[in-house]
């Protein structure tokens, strides 16, 4: 449904059509009051939230690989709140949503909500491993809660954490190799070449385990790779307005959404042909163009040698391992293990994980959200209704657009990544064009008087000398649910969609 658009255009649209001026704050008046009439009212919405989730109880009675990443964005209607995440991994490297919450903000109160919710759906699940941003309140939950639970932290937000006071371009294409390295071996190196560039930046990262940002530490029962926490960004980035609606709005457009994806996947799944899943082939055969360059020395039974680049990689295919260790990490045979595969004609695709199985994912996906029927229809029940939290309206506009990490770009801009450093000031976060500081080495700019001596302007009293504006860096399957009512007017809602 359509909503009402900017009051410019509805101002013009009624001068053009009817002839009717009408003044601004009068039209913000009419929109807001059609949007409820459209969507329903933000306040009104937390009353119908103990039904909602009775009604999905009723029509969805009640699996994917261990792996979770865990996150938070915020909701942008008058009340506020945080609406928190847990996304998982299909077979088909795609993301796979389990629940989400709508809690007041994001503290340990809220997460502990969260997290005990979502271990009352999954149980105790064996190896299971969480990745997160770090968030407030975050970590101490899952050491009451999961205490046996693997953490894995974004790399990329501690790459943000550690360029603050460890920029430069080396160093970051260090650090990325090293989270990204799948054995020992490469980890040690890229950590022995940060500690020759900086030290301090060495010891920095030293005080963090590695198990939870390099990929050589992981859990390898995971079978995931992944280093960052994008796929939470995914999931959010669906959201886009919705943010800003009714809370019974934006669940029943997650519910809606999530039901058609996971019947269309599903219905994707029956028409692969093969073992594997259909990115993993495609997977596969990347890999195995770049298995051309690698020299099979030797295989004998299940062991094998493979040169890369004069090094050499020995493995064992009837383990499934390989020494650079990216076969036993993802769980897909890596480029020395494809080329013994194929040194002995055996079919890549037998080779992988069963989590990347045509057969597993079909099963993921077999259990579907069904549909609920229009408010109108749901039958009289006698349950306790939930109250909109306090409401706090801060000072000035609301802020639409989320706040960006210091590596990223605004939409659609062009600028380059990396760290930046002027070849004036040699400081970094600029260039010599927009450079504001004094040249390295000086005490300031030395201005230029009419008479063509240095020194300070002539009459004005004020000199070029020392002068320094120093420039700002801005860094913009089943169903179950629950409710939770907190403190009479707060409230948190919980809804659970693992298969």
């Amino acid at each position: 449904m359509q909503l009402l658009g900017k009051i410019d255009g509805m101002q013009a649209e009624l001068k053009d059509t009817f002839g009717i001026e009408c003044s601004q704050s009068r039209l913000y008046r009419a929109r807001r009051r059609a949007n409820e009439i459209l969507e329903g009212d933000h306040g009104k919405s937390y009353e119908k939230l103990t039904t909602y989730a009775e009604m999905v109880r009723r029509t969805n009675p009640g699996r994917c690989r261990p792996f979770i990443g865990m996150d938070g964005c915020f909701l942008k209607g008058p009340f506020g709140g945080m609406l928190l995440t847990s996304i998982g991994l299909d077979g088909d490297l795609g993301i796979y949503p389990i629940a989400f919450a709508v809690v007041e903000s994001e503290m340990k109160d809220s997460w502990n909500f969260f997290i005990h919710c979502l271990h009352s759906v999954l149980g105790d699940v064996r190896d299971l491993t969480l990745m997160t941003d770090r968030q407030k309140g975050v970590l101490p939950a899952i050491e009451e809660i999961l205490p046996k639970a693997n953490n894995r932290y974004c790399a990329r937000h501690i790459y943000n954490n550690f360029r603050a006071n460890h920029p430069g371009s080396e160093l970051k294409t260090h650090f990325w190799r090293a989270s990204r390295a799948t054995s020992i071996h490469a980890f040690k190196y890229e950590m022995d070449h940060i500690k020759k560039h900086d030290s301090k930046a060495f010891e920095y990262l030293a005080k963090i385990d590695p198990s939870a940002w390099s990929a050589h530490a992981f859990d390898k029962s995971v079978k995931s790779d992944h280093v960052t926490n994008n796929i939470t960004e995914s999931f959010n980035g669906w959201l886009g307005v919705q943010r800003s609606k009714p809370i019974m709005t934006m669940i029943e457009f997650l519910r809606r959404k999530l039901m058609t994806r996971m019947q269309k996947r599903y219905e994707k799944g029956l028409t692969w042909g093969g073992r594997a899943t259909l990115r993993v082939k495609r997977k596969l055969k990347e890999i195995g163009d770049k298995s051309r360059f690698c020299n099979v020395v030797f295989v004998g039974g299940p062991d094998y040698e493979v040169l890369d680049d004069n090094v050499g990689y020995v493995g064992n295919i009837e383990k499934r391992e390989c020494i650079c260790g990216a076969w036993q990490i993802t769980g897909i045979p890596c480029k020395h293990a494809m080329a013994a595969l194929r040194y002995k004609r055996l079919e890549p695709e037998e080779f992988v994980d069963a989590y990347f199985t045509k057969e597993v994912y079909l099963k993921t996906y077999s259990h579907l959200i069904h549909p609920i029927p229009d408010e109108s229809m749901w039958p009289a029940l006698d349950l306790e209704s939930i109250n909109p939290p306090s409401l706090h309206r801060r000072p000035g506009r609301p802020k639409k657009n989320r706040r960006r990490e210091a590596d990223e770009s605004a939409p659609g801009s062009s600028r380059r990544s990396g760290s930046v450093r002027c070849q004036r000031c040699k400081q970094y976060g600029h260039n010599k064009r927009t450079c504001q500081g004094a040249p390295a080495g000086s005490g300031g700019r030395a201005g230029r008087s009419r008479n063509g001596r240095g020194g300070g302007r002539s009459g004005n009293g004020r000199s070029g000398a020392g002068r320094s504006v120093g420039r700002r860096r801005e860094t913009n399957e089943g169903t179950q649910s629950s409710v939770h009512n907190t403190q009479g007017s707060q409230s948190s809602m919980f809804v659970e969609f693992s298969l």
